[in-house]
């Protein structure tokens, strides 16, 4: 760039004086033109003089003509004289012109920079000193770049216009040695163009030894050569990285061969394939003919030549079935199958189960089959000390289930012979039957502990199942259950909320100690006395007519939501606080009952109900002196308005006396 630079100074310089030398002939023009003007003004004069001279002479006498004639002569002296003198004096003023130039230009092609010479139109140029170049030798100028076709001559071509001259370049050629060491195999040298890459000979070899790499420097190996990215700019030596191997034995012990391996000094050994051998099953390779230590391929690395020795463990060769055929079976039924595994002495003669439909039949670890659905599964135990070892049988499941409680089995059997169909000894329930059964299905006080079977009822509106020994119950497909009487049994635990279409639910006389009836909002009767309830919560359930809640351990009830119920028993409870203000239409009301003790309801501090109820219901008020009875300090406030939430009512009467019927306005206010 610097000496692009200075050659654009030097033709800005060039060009300054030529732009001078212009200026000056310009004014020499200007002048010349100037004294040219005066000289045709006195010329105009004298001819002027003259034309006056030659009329007078004309009219003179003939006597005279030869003086006018001398005269003539003299005039033209006076004329021609001056005009002569003057044209050769500004002959003299005006310069000579000089003479043509042109500008060879010299492209080094990425050579040292050669500088522009000027040559006079028709002479030669002095040939430059030769450029130069890394990694290249220069080739002479040329008048074509790239191709260069046409050389030029300094010694013979002249110069008639400005012209650039291209440096031509031969790249170097350098020689790559491979040094293998004493020995490695002969690698063949190799020869370079100047900053091309070297192609990766293939890899020598030295016995004991494994090759690790081409490397600038030896001994120390710290800079290794890349094929893939260094150029070659000079000559140069690679040296092979050598390195010990050792040599890896497998000693098979009678299994198949397993061809030994090399291994660089201090890598890990890849794992082979396991061998095989008829009726073993291959256990791990051992470091010692004892077949005491394992050895570990993803820790252990390779110092010395080793032996590894197989270990193996006598296989299982076969698998067999306590039962091959399992035809026409019902669903919901639990089939154990035994297996027994040869040869006794097996080292391993654990299983793996599996079904190939599980929707249809499961199995567990240990063989126990439990059939789903109707369909066919096939049932597998393979084998899990490697030897693959399987054995298989098929399930057929047939279109009906199985009932497993005898009770329940056979009421369904008394009360609906035509359902069944006998298979094998056992009576099976038409799944298709039962799908289509409606109505209600009566099987209380049958002494039933297993009510399986009945989520096949799929479409009764009404389950009686009083009165038995159930200690669970799923009725999570019955959802068009509208009426369920699970009373008098010893339920711990019941799940209602995919039976939203419930209008009646008589739980009572279980061992309930939570109800969850959030889902149920179609529900009018809730029969849940006599349990374990800690809690209740009913303020969805707006449709509520009757509430049976008594016997329990409840601490609070909030029936504020509860605007249609019409009888209400909390007895038996450990009540706080009872909010009644949303029952307008109750005429049965229990919150006490007389020889209860603690568990009364005696420790109530605060009861609100509305004044439609509290005053004008005679049954309820006789209710409400009862409390006072046994709640002393029981406060009853009487609420007016017609709010349809706790959150609406508004009060003017208060401090509510069941025993006279009086309240006080002004004593305090209600809250």
């Amino acid at each position: 760039m610097g000496t692009l630079r200075n050659r654009l100074g030097t033709l800005r310089n060039r060009l300054g004086t030529l732009r001078n030398r212009l200026g000056t002939l310009r004014n020499r023009l200007g002048t010349l033109r100037n004294r040219l003007g005066t000289l045709r003004n006195r010329l105009g004069t004298l001819r002027n003089r003259f034309v006056a001279e030659q009329n007078r002479f004309r009219t003179e006498n003939r006597e005279q003509r030869t003086e006018n004639r001398e005269q003539r002569t003299q005039l033209k002296r006076l004329v021609l004289v001056p005009l002569l003198l003057a044209l050769t004096f500004f002959a003299g003023e005006c310069p000579s012109p000089e003479p043509t130039k042109f500008t060879i230009t010299f492209n080094s092609n990425e050579g040292s920079t050669v500088a522009n010479i000027i040559v006079v139109y028709g002479n030669k140029v002095t040939k430059p000193a030769d450029p130069t170049r890394a990694g290249h030798a220069f080739g002479g100028w040329y008048k074509d770049n790239n191709t260069f076709a046409s050389s030029f001559n300094f010694d013979t071509e002249t110069i008639t216009a400005s012209i650039t001259l291209f440096a031509k370049w031969e790249a170097n050629s350098y020689t790559v040695t491979f040094n293998t060491g004493d020995g490695g195999s002969i690698v063949p040298t190799a020869t370079v163009t100047h900053g091309n890459k070297v192609p990766k000979p293939a890899d020598p070899t030295l016995a004991g030894h494994a090759f690790g790499g081409w490397y600038k420097d030896n001994n120390t190996f710290a800079s290794s050569f890349n094929f893939e990215t260094e150029t070659i700019t000079a000559n140069i030596t690679l040296y092979a990285k050598w390195a010990i191997t050792y040599t890896v034995t497998f000693n098979s012990n009678e299994g198949s061969a397993v061809a030994s391996i090399t291994v660089t000094n201090g890598n890990k050994a890849t794992k082979p394939t396991d061998p095989t051998r008829v009726n073993y099953v291959f256990v791990g390779w051992y470091k010692e003919t004892e077949l005491i230590t394992a050895f570990n391929f993803d820790t252990e690395t390779i110092t010395a030549d080793i032996t590894l020795y197989a270990k193996w463990a006598i296989a299982v060769t076969s698998i067999a079935f306590d039962k091959t055929t399992l035809s026409e079976t019902y669903i919901g039924k639990k089939i154990q199958i035994t297996a027994t595994v040869s040869p006794d002495n097996a080292a391993n003669k654990d299983l793996t189960w599996t079904s190939s439909n599980e929707t249809v039949a499961s199995v567990t670890t240990n063989g126990l089959i439990t059939t789903l659905a109707k369909g066919n599964a096939t049932i597998t135990a393979t084998s899990k000390d490697g030897s693959k070892i399987s054995t298989s049988v098929t399930v057929n499941v047939g279109p009906y289930f199985y009932i497993p409680d005898d009770n329940f089995r056979n009421k369904l059997r008394d009360k609906y012979a035509s359902w069944f169909s006998t298979i094998d000894g056992v009576n099976g329930l038409d799944i298709t039957k039962a799908n289509e059964f409606t109505g209600t299905l009566d099987v209380k006080s049958s002494d039933i502990a297993n009510l399986s079977g009945i989520e096949y009822f799929t479409a009764i509106t009404t389950l009686w199942c009083s009165s038995n020994q159930l200690q669970s119950l799923d009725v999570s497909k019955n959802v068009a259950l509208t009426t369920l009487w699970c009373n008098n049994n010893k339920l711990q635990s019941l799940d209602v909320s995919k039976n939203v279409a419930l209008t009646t639910l008589y739980c009572s006389f279980n061992q309930l100690t939570s109800l969850d009836v959030s889902k149920n909002e179609a529900l009018t009767t809730l029969l849940c006395h006599s349990n374990q309830l800690t809690s209740l919560d009913v303020r969805k359930n707006v449709a509520l007519t009757i509430l049976w809640c008594h016997s329990n351990q409840l601490t609070s009830l909030d029936v504020s939501n509860n605007v249609r119920l019409t009888t209400l028993y909390c007895y038996s409870n450990q009540l706080q606080s009872l909010d009644l203000r949303g029952m307008r239409s109750v005429s049965d009301l229990k919150i006490t009952t007389t020889g209860a003790g603690t568990n009364n309801n005696s420790g109530l501090t605060s009861i609100k109900i509305h004044k439609s109820v509290g005053i004008i219901t005679s049954a309820v008020n006789t209710e409400l002196k009862e409390v006072k009875k046994l709640a002393t300090s029981v406060q009853i406030d009487v609420y007016d308005g017609e709010g349809t939430n706790a959150s609406h009512y508004t009060s003017s009467i208060c401090d509510y006396d069941p025993d006279t019927g009086a309240v006080a306005t002004s004593t305090r206010a209600c809250k």
